[in-house]
């Protein structure tokens, strides 16, 4: 079982952009580097932020700010490690969440001295954070390096710190708008796709008034967040310099090797993306997509704009499914 999974996931050529196809490993190793270092280590120009923007929607109370320091406690540090699946990929160290939880009664306390050496100090370890990208193809037939999905496997000590963070910042969330029903606490996504099919049911009807619908899949959203936005955004909204520099040192501060037939290749530090499948990652790209929404509000009072028919009491203007968008007008 496990040769025939590594002849399965062995990866034996594949074609570049020019239509030509190559089979030596180093050369298939150089071209998965190549696509990661593009799509990860080049900083993108962004447009600033406009502080204008977050009038248009609530920002941290004090209450929610104060929550967000809770105590790291060794108790709390064992309970996250004890909730990371003994299946999950082995940590860039080799090491996976099933040996920590075995070897808790000898490593137990170092591991909580290092998560709060973190959070005393404000600083990320290097090598705590640097990811292993594994690559799974898409299909049976994935010769494009775009095909194959990629699989972050990070530090055990990192999940630990970054999962005590999403925890803290959970109950802050309840500050995006409605319009976002994904991955928030409390909302569910069928609300919004009711909402959605309510909206565009009349469609096919000649007599109704002009409005349409604008479906966006955002591609490759997580990988193409802006490390400088999203922390003047996180500003924006009122949470604390100290969280705030929490969050972005374990942003800022990754390395990638990518993962080919059993062996690592390519060292490249990160300049931008969040890496899905991080505790704290999808929180931080639900606040990012957030300035995008209260950017849509603002412009409702645009006077070119008008709102969807019958909705206009309501004054919804789209909807999100997390990296997935829809557009609603007249």
């Amino acid at each position: 079982m496990v040769k025939r999974n590594a002849t399965r996931n062995s990866i034996l050529a594949i074609t570049k952009a020019d239509g030509s196809i190559i089979t030596s490993v180093p050369d298939i190793a150089q071209e998965f580097v190549d696509f990661y270092t593009s799509l990860l280590g080049i900083e993108d120009q962004t447009r600033p932020v406009d502080d204008e923007v977050f009038h248009w929607g609530p920002s941290l109370t004090s209450e929610l700010a104060s929550n967000l320091y809770r105590a790291v406690t060794p108790a709390k540090v064992k309970t996250v490690v004890f909730q990371i699946s003994d299946n999950k990929a082995p940590d860039p160290d080799g090491y996976t969440s099933c040996f920590f939880k075995k070897a808790w009664n000898i490593v137990g306390d170092l591991i909580y001295r290092a998560v709060m050496d973190f959070f005393r100090s404000g600083r990320m370890l290097q090598q705590l954070n640097h990811t292993i990208i594994a690559l799974v193809p898409k299909s049976e037939h994935s010769l494009s390096v775009a095909n194959y999905r990629p699989i972050w496997c990070c530090n055990v000590i990192y999940k630990v710190i970054t999962k005590i963070i999403a925890d803290c910042l959970s109950p802050a969330l309840e500050l995006i708008d409605s319009s976002q029903a994904t991955f928030v606490g409390g909302r569910n996504i069928t609300d919004n796709i009711f909402l959605a099919q309510e909206m565009v049911q009349q469609y096919s009807r000649k007599w109704i008034s002009p409005h349409y619908t604008i479906n966006v899949n955002l591609r490759k959203a997580f990988d193409s967040v802006s490390w400088m936005f999203l922390s003047r955004v996180l500003h924006g909204y009122g949470f604390p310099p100290l969280f705030i520099s929490w969050i972005m040192e374990c942003v800022s501060t990754t390395s990638f090797s990518v993962a080919l037939n059993g062996s690592l290749h390519g060292l490249f530090p990160g300049k931008k993306g969040l890496r899905q499948g991080d505790s704290v990652s999808l929180a931080l790209f639900l606040l990012y997509m957030e300035y995008f929404s209260r950017l849509i509000k603002r412009n409702t009072f645009n006077s070119d704009f008008n709102f969807h028919p019958k909705y206009e009491k309501l004054k919804i203007t789209h909807l999100l499914f997390a990296d997935n968008l829809m557009l609603f007008s007249r």
